[in-house]
């Protein structure tokens, strides 16, 4: 077993680290790139001989060198004057010619293409007026050359593109608001991107109104410019006409920084396919000038050192200027806790991790534990119900009305002195539904009284899980019985999960649902398998008697995969090595990733992101996941897999299973999303079975490549006929069937005006284009929701109603339920529901609420289903990945951008692909019990 103690950086002199699968924010490419984050790591290698010497010693990295000649691209206003797509308009301001877009929240575009003369790294540049106190932000697109051609602003490639927003002021008004430029003097303001790495060739370069926070002005861009050029704000060149092109060697100042700006952190990217345009070429950036591969280990060290001094600084508060003071707000991921979030929040957490495991000990003493749902019941009004982040699956839950309802459990004691109690149970943010909790003695004199449901004031700050702790004296007879007890209506539903007793004071749930098992003294590592690696755990966790790491069968099909989750407790006080070695496995059909830590709202620290690294550290006294996935790659074979880690191995016998047969169907999945603009996330879909996207139009071509069966046009209810006719021409003219498509005129209506305006807009698509199939997805039933979508299923086509449709809805009209149970005259095109699983997308349980849709699919003869959402992080957020902070509650994110184009998968969408599995699993078991 590899062991690492991180106080000794040398010892990391030879693990190399991966970061491609980081977040977008404070990763090293991004950091590298950024005016801010170079200027940072050129001062700290000036402040630091060591340093400095270390990294000189070592190759640059390939296309990161310095050129002897810098191209520059000016591209003025007066060159969008031709646009195909010209919502911006070219005026005059200033004396100078500049393209003038709408301001406040608009949407507004205007694209043209462009000529990049050769391969390198160009930061790019924004010259733009500036009012104080306004915001003019505006988004900017470099992308596929062909969509320059396009006149249509709904058309698009499957691409990469490269995307910066300038001048960005948030849109919301948090605690914690994000550094702008709002303060800076009248004039023009010239901003950057970071570098990045663009191939010879034609690009179409798009500007595109935001929403973003307030005052606004109109948005008036003088220049957009291309320079490889390090760091200085960019000349234009001589010469005349709207895009000026020049040539020059670099200056002095930049000539001493030559040898460190070829050794700055960078992150190598595939190639992909040519198409694509301007991905970085794997070959180019990992080989250095003499041949060998590259960057070397040692230059990796070099950048973990520098970026650990940056994260102190950002900590510190030490960076000067918007750019920088904004990387407080980033994110980043901290592999020594395996911590995702921003700067202060992770250290914040492994301060208090530090405290928490530093009580730890081997042995907590006499502790007892009682599930709510056991409890029993006294007054009639408590019921069981299940839920997935309780620690036994289910709570002890009572309505809303009034009347008394209690239940108890009683337990003994083994000795007398104090105990802690400790109380789990659930609020939900911004309700109030008082009860209490009662501790009693034998007979039935109140030792303690805590009354539950404490948020009277609709706040927030309860929401979720939420521990209790009780100090309570052992009676004479050493008998406590415990009571839940209410009397009161309220607005909501009161729920308890579990009830621990701990006679170690340092015993501490830390929010787990399962209570500490003492750590193994005879082994540096504990290892078991994790039989459902879709059900939660903590860093507490610990292994059940019947935990072990016994041979697991993995059987699968073609183009399937299979999740095993290992769970691996360091039961040391040292941070450890880990990292999994996998022998057996020639073909690549085994992959492992970390679960990495998010702050989740309610959730607090949980396991979603699945990071894709070079090595595994687990912090002292942890429970860490090891996700393995095994993937039934093309003319697999079966074999048996081994995987070593901390010294344990785990077995995993893989068996090749025949392919479906014909006419097992493949179910519609729908994420209420489309992919990011980039290849790996088009493949990601691909991978786990998304197939259906709306408000984004790819040729044919490009959605039969990546599995795409069904577009949605949504939410138009704009019924003029020559509009129409031209979306109809649209799809068309893409390769577009009307069964590879949809028309959506509305999202969620129920109320009868909706329903009204709906019918008025079918009538008039059946009159001028009756081929179009019409989706309408209903939202919640209520008591008159079965009579208004009665009215409009005659002219629905594909339906999606919200699940309660089928226990609600049907229930209040015989009508509707012979529609929901399919067995009416409309038997639909597509026929799927959906659900909103949002709110606890980053519950430790999170998975089931993906995938137990399916079951209802398969139980309702549906043929798919739809869940918000993949990624849905709005564009007006910070960032998507800092749940802490998001601005709508369902901000629901079950997909990230990583660094360098990556798309990083999570548990969540693992378990998307898994339900798909099932389904088709549980189409074929049913075929064949028919025959």
């Amino acid at each position: 077993m590899k062991k690492t103690i991180l106080a000794a950086v040398a010892a990391l002199a030879s693990v190399a680290f991966a970061i491609e699968d980081e977040p977008d924010e404070l990763n090293w490419d991004r950091l590298g790139g950024t005016v801010t984050g170079f200027n940072h790591f050129l001062g700290y290698c000036r402040a630091n001989g060591d340093f400095a010497k270390k990294l000189l010693a070592e190759d640059p990295v390939g296309a990161a060198k310095l050129d002897d000649t810098l191209d520059t691209v000016w591209i003025s206003g007066e060159a969008f004057a031709n646009a195909k797509i010209k919502q911006w308009e070219v005026q005059e301001f200033e004396g100078e010619k500049c393209i003038v877009g709408p301001g406040a929240h608009n949407g507004s575009m205007v694209r043209i293409g462009v000529d990049i003369p050769k391969d390198g790294y160009y930061r790019i540049w924004a010259k733009y007026w500036h009012e104080p106190d306004c915001v003019s932000a505006f988004n900017f697109i470099l992308g596929d050359g062909r969509m320059a051609d396009l006149d249509d602003g709904a058309l698009t490639f499957a691409q990469d593109v490269f995307e910066h927003r300038f001048d960005w002021a948030e849109f919301s008004h948090h605690d914690e608001v994000l550094p702008n430029r709002k303060a800076e003097p009248r004039g023009w303001l010239w901003e950057s991107t970071p570098m990045t790495f663009v191939k010879k060739g034609r690009y179409s370069v798009t500007l595109h109104g935001l929403t973003c926070d307030g005052n606004f002005q109109s948005r008036i861009v003088n220049a957009i410019v291309f320079t490889q050029d390090p760091v200085a704000v960019p000349e234009k060149p001589a010469g005349e006409g709207a895009v000026l092109v020049s040539s020059k060697a670099p200056d002095a100042e930049t000539l001493a920084f030559k040898d460190v700006w070829e050794r700055r952190p960078i992150v190598p990217l595939d190639d992909g396919e040519p198409s694509s345009g301007f991905k970085r070429l794997r070959e180019i950036l990992t080989f250095s000038s003499s041949g060998s591969a590259g960057p070397s280990a040692a230059l990796k060290e070099c950048w973990l050192v520098w970026r650990k001094a940056l994260i102190a600084d950002i900590l510190a508060d030490r960076l000067e200027g918007v750019e920088g003071k904004r990387m407080a707000s980033m994110v980043y991921f901290d592999e020594e806790s395996n911590l995702l979030g921003r700067p202060a929040y992770v250290e914040a957490e492994k301060k208090n991790i530090d405290e928490t495991f530093a009580k730890l000990s081997y042995d907590w003493g006499w502790r007892a534990k009682i599930e709510a749902e056991n409890f029993t019941i006294g007054k009639e009004g408590w019921y069981v119900e299940g839920n997935g982040d309780a620690s036994g699956g289910a709570v002890l839950g009572n309505g809303y009305w009034g009347g008394e309802a209690d239940a108890y459990a009683d337990i003994d004691l083994p000795e007398d002195g104090e105990y802690n109690v400790w109380l789990r149970y659930i609020e939900i943010g911004g309700y109030v539904a008082r009860y209490w909790f009662y501790i009693e003695d034998s007979a039935g004199n109140r030792l303690h009284e805590e009354e539950l449901a404490e948020d009277r004031d609709w706040g927030w700050h309860h929401g979720g899980f939420n521990w209790i702790k009780i100090k309570v004296n052992a009676p004479a007879d050493r008998k406590l019985r415990f009571r839940i007890y209410k009397s009161e209506s309220g607005e909501t539903y009161r729920r308890v999960d579990a009830v621990i007793v701990a006679r170690n004071d340092e015993y501490v749930p830390e929010g787990a649902a399962d209570f500490f098992v003492p750590y193994d003294k005879d082994k540096a590592v504990t290892v078991w398998n994790k039989p459902d690696p879709w059900s939660g755990y903590f860093r507490t966790t610990g292994p059940s008697a019947d935990d072990n790491l016994n041979p697991v069968d993995v059987k699968l099909r073609e183009g399937e995969a299979q999740t095993v989750l290992l769970l691996a407790r360091n039961n040391t006080k040292e941070t450890l090595d880990i990292t999994p070695e996998i022998s057996g496995d020639k073909d690549g059909l085994v992959e492992w990733r970390v679960p990495a830590l998010v702050m989740g709202g309610d959730w607090q620290w949980n396991p979603q992101p699945l990071l894709k690294r070079e090595r595994y550290l687990a912090p002292a006294g942890h429970t860490v996941g090891v996700w393995l996935t095994v993937h039934g790659r093309k003319g697999f074979s079966g074999r048996t897999v081994k995987v070593d880690v901390g010294g344990q191995v785990c077995e995993l016998r893989i068996e090749r299973l025949e392919p479906y047969p014909e006419g097992v169907p493949v179910p519609y999945v729908y994420g209420w999303s489309s992919p990011y603009q980039r290849l790996s996330c088009w493949e990601l879909y691909k991978e786990l079975g998304v197939n259906c996207i709306g408000d984004m139009l790819v040729p044919k071509a490009d959605a039969d490549k990546y599995g795409i069966k069904l577009t949605l046009h949504l939410n138009d209810a704009w019924m003029d006929e020559a509009h129409v006719k031209d979306v109809v021409k649209r799809f068309r003219d893409q390769g577009y069937g009307y069964g590879d498509w949809t028309w959506s005129f509305m999202d969620e209506p129920g109320s009868d005006e909706a329903i009204n305006l709906w019918l008025s807009c079918a009538e008039k698509m059946k009159e001028w284009a009756p081929e179009v199939k019409l989706w309408v997805n209903p939202g919640e039933a209520g008591g008159e929701t079965a009579g208004r979508i009665l009215k409009i299923i005659p002219y629905v086509d594909n339906f999606c109603p919200y699940f309660n449709h089928f226990s609600v809805a049907a229930n209040t009209s015989q009508e509707y339920s012979t529609v929901l149970s399919r067995k009416g005259d409309n038997k639909f095109n597509i026929f799927m529901f959906y659900n909103t699983p949002c709110f606890g997308e980053k519950s430790p349980n999170a998975p089931w609420d993906l995938l137990w849709l399916q079951g209802t699919a398969l139980d309702g003869n549906l043929d798919g289903w739809a869940f918000f959402a993949l990624q849905y992080g709005f564009e007006y957020s910070n960032s998507m990945w800092d749940d802490a902070h998001n601005y709508m509650g369902d901000q629901a994110v079950s997909i990230y951008r990583g660094a360098a184009n990556r798309t990083i998968s999570t548990r969540n969408a693992e378990a998307v692909r898994e339900a798909v599995q099932r389904f088709r699993q549980g189409k074929l078991d049913r075929m064949q019990k028919a025959e």
